[in-house]
């Protein structure tokens, strides 16, 4: 196991669990899934969407303008089955350092989930 111990008075930026799986901020439910990744930056911005299982699965990939802002941008959209949270953790650069911002929200119906 890897020691994930942070030191006084830092937070997390995500929950881990003893097995090294991500765990829901929200609810603190294991069935998550990281379904989006973007990346964008003052001039273009790409996302990234797998879905589906199997032999139904997909990534599809959307170019796009940029976010704004003159440093780069990171999100990652987190959906949990077990209580439909869905977690947008947003990693910024900013005057040299790298900032984070945590959304919290629920998935409105199950087509909703992974999008």
């Amino acid at each position: 196991m890897t020691d994930h111990s942070i030191p006084g008075g830092l937070r997390p930026v995500l929950f881990i669990s003893e097995r090294d799986a991500i765990v829901c901020p929200q609810c603190g439910g294991y069935a998550t899934h990281l379904n989006v990744v973007e990346v964008s930056n003052e001039v273009s911005s790409a996302r990234v969407v797998a879905s589906g299982e199997d032999d139904r699965s997909r990534i599809n990939i959307s170019i796009g303008p940029g976010g704004g802002g003159r440093r780069h941008t990171v999100r990652l959209v987190i959906d949990c089955e077990e209580q439909w949270c869905r977690t947008i953790i947003d990693l910024r650069q900013h005057k040299g350092d790298t900032e984070w911002h945590r959304t919290d929200l629920k998935v409105e119906n199950d087509e909703d989930f992974g999008r």
